[in-house]
Parts: structure tokens; sequence; C-alpha cells
């Protein structure tokens, strides 16, 4: 079979120059699938612009045999974006992408060229049709399930089964990685390959999750154990050179004799002591390492205190017959709604109105139609990829408002296990997920939030995120509006009522 990808000795390193895989040598051949996951901001993306030819590797070479259609995680949602997608896929035949727009529950094309305002999900629609009527050689899809309903996820399933070409695809979807067996596993000591089902590298990674605590709990031991040993020694030579001191001095020992003797204990005890340094520190990087490789909890911690309640229970949010047209459109239909403590879910196909809603909730669109009431200083909003957390300050300073010290700032990060490097950094340089996890740490210790409006905060979670974000939700002692289409998601968060759009 012809090769598509072939690397050489290929070094690929993240913006902050951490190395993700070193010396690489692969191919990639026709009809090879090949998924890559990890957890958030490991690397994978990075992995993905490496493979395709958007970026350079560090050394080493990346040898790109055909053009490879790449649909990315992040885009921007623009009329002028759009547009120029539209055009080109005007120049496909009109009975294929029709088929395609019908099955992907999508407007007829030439309603979409003439109404260019599209979801995020739509748009990603859009971008998928046309990787599969180009018929190129190779796919690269990053995160492509993260913003599709129901209906795009089987379409996108049903397709990829059947694709004759060469697939990568970044996912934490794990019924969209059943379909694979061959996997690259991005972690931050590194990146390896398994080749087999999901379900076999879930029961790997479990053995050597096992495996590697056991490992490190044991290095732990020791290293305490020669800690101590070290302090006992260093306590009793203390001891014996107060004595020998005293000693020599009562014996009227001359002082170049006391001197030498000195310098030649010095020189021997301080080789010995180097030796015992070098041992210990060997040990500690041992046990770093093995640290590093274990699955840790991502913690998110839902304050635990009353949500200040007004006397008169004032709603947060008050909606009374809201609608919102785009030209001739209608993006939402009329809609009536008084939010408090309530969990509220809104569901629905893309395109069918659920973050306009949200956002006329936040007073970011002005409804053509009916009332809007909000009070925005209760309200903790997170936009879809916390779009709106894309700023160039840092989670450090944002939790610094809300607290007395920087000192108590770090234990509120020390608490969520997030990276003090990472929450330095500008939150617009982080990725989806870690912005993500940011903006509800920061969220969660503002004490005026009693409301949570949250546009699809799980798509871009790694599996351990998501499990926090569940956990932290459950726990939440105020209300929530959650836009998702991951309905075993919505499931555990003991909704309240839900809105179907």
């Amino acid at each position: 079979m012809k090769t598509l990808i072939e690397t050489r000795n290929a070094c690929v390193v993240t913006d902050e120059k951490r190395t993700i895989v070193q010396e690489l040598n692969m191919c990639l051949s026709q009809k090879e699938r090949v998924a890559i996951i990890g957890r958030n901001g490991v690397g994978k993306s990075t992995l993905l612009n490496v493979f395709s030819g958007k970026k350079s590797c560090e050394s080493g070479k990346v040898i790109l045999h055909t053009s490879p259609y790449f649909v990315e995680q992040q885009f921007q949602l623009s009329s002028v974006n759009v547009s120029d997608v539209l055009q080109q896929l005007q120049k496909y035949p009109r009975h294929l992408v029709e088929k395609e727009l019908q099955a992907l529950q999508l407007r007829p094309l030439a309603q979409l060229v003439m109404q260019t305002s599209v979801s995020h999900g739509e748009f990603r629609k859009i971008k998928l049709i046309m990787a599969k009527l180009q018929q190129p050689q190779l796919i690269i899809l990053d995160e492509p399930t993260q913003d599709l309903d129901t209906c795009g996820i089987a379409w996108l399933s049903s397709w990829l089964s059947k694709w004759q070409g060469a697939v990568i695809v970044v996912s934490h979807d794990q019924e969209l990685l059943c379909d694979f067996n061959d996997f690259f596993i991005v972690a931050e000591s590194g990146c390896r390959y398994f080749c087999g089902s999901f379900a076999q590298l879930q029961e790997m990674l479990e053995k050597e999750y096992v495996a590697t605590q056991e490992h490190y709990l044991r290095n732990l031991r020791n290293m305490i154990k020669k800690e101590q040993h070290t302090h006992h020694i260093a306590r009793r030579k203390a001891r014996k050179k107060r004595y020998g001191r005293i000693s020599e001095l009562d014996r009227a020992t001359p002082r170049q004799t006391l001197n030498q003797k000195r310098d030649d204990a010095q020189c021997q005890h301080g080789k010995a002591k180097k030796i015992r340094e070098q041992r210990i520190e060997a040990l500690r990087s041992w046990t770093k390492d093995t640290r590093r490789a274990l699955h840790v909890e991502l913690p998110l911690v839902a304050p635990q205190r009353e949500i200040v309640k007004s006397q008169q229970k004032c709603p947060v949010v008050v909606l009374e017959n809201v609608g919102v047209f785009f030209g001739e459109r209608r993006i939402l239909s009329p809609i009536s709604l008084s939010q408090l403590w309530e969990r509220t879910a809104v569901v629905g196909a893309n395109g069918s109105g659920k973050t306009t809603l949200l956002r006329v909730m936040m007073q970011e669109i002005i409804p053509q139609q009916g009332k809007v009431a909000t009070q925005k200083e209760r309200i903790g909003y997170i936009a879809q990829n916390a779009n709106n957390w894309k700023t160039e300050e840092s989670l450090w300073r944002k939790i610094s408002r809300y607290v007395d010290s920087l000192e108590i700032a770090t234990q509120i990060l020390i608490a969520h296990k997030f990276p003090l490097a990472l929450a330095k950094r500008p939150l617009n340089s982080l990725s989806p997920g870690e912005r993500i996890r940011a903006a509800l740490i920061c969220l969660f210790q503002q004490p005026n939030i009693e409301l949570l409006i949250l546009d699809e905060p799980n798509t871009q979670l790694d599996f351990l995120g998501q499990k926090a974000l569940v956990r932290a939700l459950q726990e939440w002692p105020g209300g929530f509006v959650i836009a998702s289409h991951n309905r075993s998601f919505l499931k555990q968060l003991a909704i309240d009522r839900t809105l179907q759009l």
C-alpha cells in the first residue's frame, strides 16, 4: 500500500518546549486508522498539526506523500468564513451535497448560501461533508464529535466505518474510539503506540495504573527511609565533631594538626555526602517520573456554602415570550422562562438555538421579540470552548481577586490539582479543556454566583475532566442552565427541567 505519512527521527515539542515524541519513525499507509488519546493539554493537537504539515517538528523529518484534509478543533465562526466554505461546497455535485445535508438534518444549500448564520455544530457538519466529498487519501480530525448532535455523531461513525482512506483522529468520545484498533497514547511523560481494541486499551491502562501506583509508593517509602537515614548520619556526625573537638583541645593538640585532621575529615565526609545525595536525587527523579505516569484525579471542588438567597427569591433570569430572528430565518421560537435555582437542561439538534438562548440570557444578543431581565452579577457564564474566558489575564490573578492572599490562591490551585505553571499563563494560551477547568475553578470562588450558565461544558474535557465536572455539578448548591447533546452526561445531574428546542 502507498505510504501517506512518513516520519524520520521526528522530535515534536509543545509551545512550552515539552517533548511529546522523540526520534519517531513511522509510516501511515492507505486504509490505516489511528486514534490519538490523552488528557487535556498534553499536546494531541500539536501532534496533529505536525502530521498535517501546519507545524514543523523540532528535529527530524515529517514527509507528506499526499495532501491531507484537516478538520481542526477550533475555527473562527464568522459570516466571511461561512460564505467561503459554502462557496467551496458548491463546487461538488449538487445532488451529492443535498443528500449529505439532508442526512445531517441541515438546511438545503440554497438556504445556507442566502442565510449564512450557522451554529458551531452546523459549521462542523459542513466541514465534515466537504471532507467526505473531496475524497482525500488522508483525513485528520481533531475532536470531530465535540459539538455534534446525536444525528451528526451517528453520521460520522457510519461514514468512518466505510471510509477506504486513512484516518487520524483525536477524540475523547469513547463510542467513536471503539471503532479503532491503533492508538497513540499521549501523556506528560511522552507518547507511545498500542495495537488492539479500545476495550483492551482500557484494560491495559488500568493494569498499568495499579502497577505504576505500587511502584510509586515503593519508591516513595524507600526515599523517605534514605532521607531519614541521611538525617540520622548528619546528626551523629555533628555530635562526634563536637565531642572530638573538645577531646583534642583537652590533649592540647597543635593547631596545625587540628586543621589537617579537619580538612581530611571534611574531604572524606564531603565525598560520602555527595554520593548519598546523588543516590537520593536519583530516587527522587524515579519517583517523580513514576508520579507523572500515574492517572491523577482532576478535582473540581464545588463550594460547600449556603447560597445567599434573597428574601423575595427574585429570579436570576426572566424571559417573556422571547424570539430571535436572523434576517427572515427564525433562530429561536418564542419562549418564556423564570430561572432561579432550578437545574435546567437545554437540548436540541445543531442549529436549534441552544447557544442563542444562552446568549440571550446573558444579554449578548438582543431579541427582536419579547423581554429579558437578567441579574448578571449573580451568574457565572462559560461559552462554548470557554471563548469568553480568552484573555491575557491568568487564572492566578483572577482567583487572587476573591481571596485575601496569594498563599490562599495557591492552596486553591493545589486543591484542584491545577498546575501552577498553567495558572500563571494567560488564559487565551490554554487548551479549551484547560480553559474550561480554569473558568470553573474561578467561578467556584465567587461568593455572589447563584446560577451557572454553561454551553457544552463537557465536550472539550478528557475522561477525568468529565467525571470531575459531573461530581462538581452534583454538589453545586445553586442552579444551572446547561446546553448539551450528551444525554448520559445530563442524566447524572438530577435535572429539574428540560427545554427541548
